[in-house]
């Protein structure tokens, strides 16, 4: 059996109060963490994961994004803190990032989130989780205005993906994660522009059994096989001080999520949900 944690939109962060940021769009996220978002994220709950990982058992974790809020070199080094101690405690880590991780021109143009996390292939990252499973991470990220937080599945990913999928063999189940939902279920400023043609790439695929992503901070669980689509996992914002949520996957013959929610200073179960694999070998 394989055991994955799932987290997403971290946010770490620490507001500057340097004047070049009224040059770039830090001072928007700045100004949104100073009188908004600050209070609603709590960074001592994500630490509180890694005893609960642990005693899981944890084969990975699969992080699905915005590790920190306005893509600081601060922000990165406390992001970095905390998957350094994930490592020292033995706990595997995949990451994709979002959004928020490229938050800025300079950032994206430094590469600073590939900086951090040097283990990450920029674009596409593809390998096995076991004899059964595959893991393909997507890097749909790229600096926008600074009213939008939209991502880009581009030709030159889609053609990218397209030839590290026909090298899986047609017998591995495959799981992809991606910042970004499958569906524009917000504004237009935060969608996945051309998600269409990404969802056109799966549909041809139909190993691709589950889609796991982030961005949206609603946790939610949606069974789109009968559309020749994967089960879509979004495990909500971890670090949500009232909503914060992360999803236990056990894969093996077929698929349990347990998700967690914090409560009361604990990680505490919510709820249970049990899917199996249409159309699929036995594995």
């Amino acid at each position: 059996m394989l055991k994955i944690a799932h987290i997403s939109d971290l946010h770490f962060s620490k507001i500057s109060y340097n004047p070049l940021q009224f040059f770039s769009k830090r001072c928007v996220g700045n100004f949104n963490l100073l009188f908004f978002r600050k209070r609603f994220y709590n960074e001592k709950q994500l630490y509180s994961l890694i005893d609960h990982f642990k005693s899981l058992q944890i084969d990975y974790v699969i992080a699905t994004g915005d590790f920190t809020s306005t893509s600081s070199k601060e922000e990165f080094a406390m992001a970095k803190q905390f998957f350094d101690l994930l490592d020292k405690n033995n706990i595997k880590f995949i990451l994709v990032p979002g959004n928020h991780d490229n938050y800025t021109k300079k950032a994206y143009k430094n590469s600073s989130f590939f900086k951090c996390f040097s283990m990450v292939p920029k674009k596409i990252n593809s390998f096995a989780l076991n004899d059964n499973w595959w893991f393909v991470g997507l890097d749909t990220t790229l600096p926008t205005h600074w009213l939008s937080s939209a991502g880009l599945f581009s030709k030159t990913i889609e053609d990218e993906l397209s030839k590290s999928l026909e090298k899986i063999p047609k017998d591995k189940f495959i799981l992809m994660a991606n910042h970004f939902p499958l569906f524009p279920n917000d504004s237009r400023r935060k969608i996945l522009k051309r998600s269409e043609d990404l969802l056109k790439l799966i549909q041809k695929h139909n190993n691709i059994k589950l889609y796991l992503h982030g961005h949206t901070h609603r946790r939610s669980i949606a069974d789109l096989q009968g559309s020749s689509l994967p089960i879509v996992i979004d495990s909500g914002c971890t670090a949500h001080t009232e909503f914060g949520f992360w999803s236990f996957i056990e894969l093996d013959s077929a698929l349990k999520i347990t998700s967690y929610k914090h409560t009361q200073n604990v990680w505490n179960k919510d709820r249970e949900s049990c899917f199996s694999f249409l159309n699929s070998k036995k594995l």
